[in-house]
């Protein structure tokens, strides 16, 4: 899935990006990943 997010830093992007997902797959009843979320940048 993508997930676009607006931070000041990369940390803080990390974060508000990892919360979203988080979000999305309780709120699709998917699991979490026991690894954290493979996040790539998109420049």
């Amino acid at each position: 899935m993508r997930i676009t997010v607006w931070a000041t830093g990369a940390m803080e992007a990390r974060r508000k990006a990892e919360t979203e997902a988080d979000f999305r797959a309780a709120k699709n009843g998917w699991p979490k990943p026991k690894a954290r979320w493979q996040l790539q940048e998109v420049k």
